[in-house]
């Protein structure tokens, strides 16, 4: 029986014990996964149905699957169908200032060409849940933060309050949706937009050693010209390795893509960008700061 076997690595800002607790529920994973439905629950873990379409059929596979934490560290999940077996291994290591991530999925079966499918399907979906949860506890945080304690509201005054605008804080620009987030790691999006931008700034520095440099030598020196667009894109150059940042006017960290020897390519969300920037250290950049007024 044949044996297909990958190895994929990735970094999160989320710690090790929040990772170990999403991977080790496996219900939360399997729903995150769109061509995946849970058909019933049993002693020896979820039946899963997976459906493929294609334009030229469907491909229905089920399995059996169950997840176990193996130590503080790792977590393996196992998937067993008909057809195939599947093992996952996920092994967690601390990387400061992120956590990297590495999945080992092995798969037996017959047909080949359906367990390396399956080994790649695996693998991206449990990235992108990694990375959606993050993005969602995130917002948890920031709602909480906001919320403020109930106070002992002050009587009514006797005059009535006529004409009074309410001021509030600043919230996050709405005209940046999910949708254009993750077009930000498109290198075609990424040139289409750049091409009707205004350049802000060029600059001639060494690549910052950390992301805390990289906000206080290029970010914040432009957040007053920032305001006026609608978002923030910063290119970086060193050597073979391409940089892309994406900002809010407020200079948010929302998107970040990147190209290291013009093969392997490495985007996300703000927990890519030291990842990157670790591999072009000590080099000397080129950077260019554009403004960005529509977005499409």
């Amino acid at each position: 029986m044949p044996i297909i076997s990958s190895t994929k690595v990735f970094d999160s800002s989320l710690k090790i014990e929040d990772i170990i607790n999403l991977l080790s529920d496996i219900e939360a994973l399997i729903k995150s996964i769109k061509d995946a439905r849970i058909v019933e629950k049993t002693p020896k873990g979820y039946v899963v149905e997976f459906i493929f379409r294609s334009f030229f059929r469907t491909i229905s596979e089920k399995l059996i699957i169950n997840s176990r934490r193996t130590s503080e560290r790792s977590v393996v999940i196992t998937a067993v169908g008909e057809t195939l077996d599947i093992d996952v291994s996920i092994r967690l290591a601390e990387r400061f200032p992120y956590t990297r991530i590495e999945i080992v999925t092995t798969c037996r079966s017959d047909i080949e060409k359906l367990c390396k499918k399956f080994v790649k399907f695996i693998e991206d979906s449990i990235v992108a849940y990694v990375r959606t949860m993050r993005k969602i506890g995130v917002r948890k945080e920031a709602l909480k933060e906001t919320v403020p304690m109930e106070e002992e509201k002050p009587p009514k005054p006797a005059v009535a309050e006529m004409g009074v605008e309410r001021v509030e804080e600043s919230r996050p620009s709405t005209y940046i949706t999910q949708e254009i987030i993750a077009k930000l790691t498109d290198p075609i999006y990424l040139a289409n937009t750049l091409l009707k931008a205004t350049l802000i700034k060029r600059i001639i520095t060494q690549v910052p050693s950390n992301i805390e440099e990289f906000r206080k030598t290029i970010v914040e020196p432009i957040l007053e010209q920032a305001k006026n667009y609608k978002l923030v894109l910063i290119s970086m150059r060193a050597d073979n390795t391409e940089i892309y940042v994406s900002l809010t006017p407020d200079g948010k960290i929302i998107a970040v893509y990147g190209v290291i020897k013009r093969v392997r390519e490495i985007k996300g969300g703000e927990e890519m960008l030291p990842v990157l920037l670790g591999v072009a250290k000590d080099r000397e950049a080129r950077i260019r700061i554009w403004g960005v007024t529509e977005l499409s």
